[in-house]
């Protein structure tokens, strides 16, 4: 997903997150699950969902946060430098 010209970045964040609590709807059903289970061998139950943006520089994080709030921890928003420090910490 990317910010298309004039879309805020709080409100892409919001549809980023919309996206995300989309596909966790559809994993919750059973038939999606089994689809999943035979297809991929991968066995979906409780799935954290994790978004990556640009930088956080681009939106207000305590913005993004309040909306998180609903999905307690099965959704987390990282930046694209997050990810590449993570990586370097494994790398390491």
């Amino acid at each position: 997903m990317e910010l298309e010209k004039g879309q805020d970045s709080n409100s892409y964040v919001s549809d980023l997150i919309g996206q995300l609590d989309t596909y966790k709807r559809y994993f919750e059903q059973e038939k999606n699950k089994e689809w999943a289970l035979k297809k991929y061998g991968v066995k979906i139950k409780n799935p954290r969902l994790i978004g990556i943006v640009g930088n956080y520089d681009n939106f207000l994080q305590d913005e993004v946060d309040l909306v998180l709030r609903q999905y307690k921890d099965d959704i987390v928003i990282i930046s694209y430098s997050d990810l590449i420090n993570l990586l370097r910490k494994v790398d390491q």
